[in-house]
């Protein structure tokens, strides 16, 4: 049989409501961009450095995201940055990704050209075959001051941030101290509900480990559900409810 008689099939098919294109599977392309900058060495307490901190919840977000995977395909790439910007290993499907068993640390924060590469990377990443859907999430984790960058600028990654998130299908979410966290959101554009700040110790990283969990967790609610991306990914429902009794309160 020929091709012109299966695409009139196909056409007819069309015609009375039957969809003969294959199921579009959600594709997420996770980047990570973490801090090795030597600051990450301190002591956080309880015996634990920052480094180590920062790789067990890596790891936890890790597993989260391969257990999503059976039903949202996942592609894993790892921008680690300190005074350099480097590629972790090649982006590959987050099954095959296994769970880091060290952290490096080194030398100062060029955190502008980490998440520059992480936009440069992203845009690699993504098709241009429309049949695909297609999103981009990155998760930025840093400790310190930016100090280091030389490629990138505040005005470049704002501007890209504001042009990427307006295409509807990336999502950029930022965790780091409090001054990071308050820069991230004026000077480089992050929206305000996918930022937070964290106290570098203990506490703090289990607390961000928990926002980052849940975060994930919605985002791939959301993404079986179609949408491909979220502006609150760090707001939880009861945040949410409470904001709106605010709002009523006041209204």
């Amino acid at each position: 049989m020929s091709d012109d008689v299966f695409n009139d099939i196909d056409e007819e098919l069309d015609r009375i409501g039957i969809d003969t294109r294959p199921e579009r599977i959600p594709i997420v392309h996770a980047i990570f961009v973490q801090d090795h900058s030597g600051s990450m060495s301190a002591d956080a307490g309880n015996g634990s450095a920052r480094s180590q901190l920062a790789m067990n919840n890596y790891n936890e977000q890790l597993a989260k995201i391969q257990r999503e995977s059976s039903e949202v395909e996942t592609t894993i790439s790892i921008i680690e940055f300190d005074d350099r910007v480097q590629e972790y290993a090649e982006t590959t499907l987050a099954q095959n990704i296994k769970p880091m068993l060290t952290w490096w640390t080194g030398g100062s924060t060029a955190l502008r050209d980490a998440i520059g590469e992480s936009i440069v990377k992203g845009k690699s990443l993504i098709s241009g075959d429309s049949d695909k859907d297609q999103s981009v999430l990155v998760i930025v984790l840093t400790d310190g001051e930016e100090n280091d960058s030389k490629e990138w600028t505040d005005e470049q990654i704002k501007k890209e941030i504001k042009y990427l998130e307006d295409s509807g299908i990336w999502t950029f979410t930022f965790m780091g101290g409090e001054l990071q966290a308050n820069e991230a959101i004026t000077k480089m554009g992050f929206l305000g509900n996918n930022t937070m700040y964290y106290t570098a110790n203990d506490e703090g990283f289990k607390m961000s480990a928990g926002k980052t969990m849940s975060g994930l967790d919605k985002y791939y609610t959301v993404r079986k559900a179609g949408e491909t991306q979220v502006d609150d990914f760090f707001v939880d429902e009861e945040e949410k409810a409470a904001w709106q009794n605010i709002t009523k309160d006041n209204s």
